[in-house]
């Protein structure tokens, strides 16, 4: 998983890219290690200012635990969480299975149908790595969950359009 720290920039690989490797490699593999790599990433390189002073803070404020893996950790953020969170993700999850309920029925044809089909399973997606994602900022959580969702929307229109020929 290390080849997910070239996303960072040239800069924050010099100063971190060691410490965050080892760290990285003695970790299980997981979604949730892949979308914190992802995110700081995009963090680093949107809000490089506003990423290295979140970096600067849980360095000084450690809890006992590696200072470089609270960092990739959403910058420290506490696990649990608010009811407000909750409720975000609860909306965004309800939101999303909207809008693939409102395309399945928008037409009877294999374009719709295959779309909701195809991004169907990315519905529960949305909301639950939204929360997981938190400290991490609003453009890197839109990337990185509604891209895939965009992908998924895309090959479900490419599939409906091959069916319908």
């Amino acid at each position: 998983m290390s080849w997910l720290l070239r996303l960072y920039p040239r800069e924050w690989r010099r100063r971190y890219g060691a410490e965050v490797e080892e760290i990285v490699a003695a970790q299980p593999r997981s979604l949730q290690l892949v979308l914190d790599l992802l995110g700081g990433a995009v963090d680093a390189r949107l809000k490089p200012q506003a990423f290295a002073r979140r970096v600067e803070e849980v360095a000084a404020n450690p809890e006992g635990e590696s200072d470089m893996w609270a960092r990739m950790n959403g910058c420290g953020t506490p696990w649990r969480m608010s009811r407000k969170e909750a409720l975000i993700g609860a909306g965004l999850t309800l939101g999303s299975a909207l809008v693939v309920a409102a395309i399945m029925l928008v037409g009877h044809d294999p374009v719709t149908e295959t779309i909701g089909l195809t991004m169907s399973p990315g519905v529960p997606v949305i909301g639950t790595q939204f929360t997981y994602m938190r400290g991490h900022s609003l453009p890197a959580k839109v990337i990185l969950l509604g891209g895939p969702f965009v992908v998924l929307f895309l090959i479900g229109l490419a599939a409906g359009l091959a069916q319908r020929g």
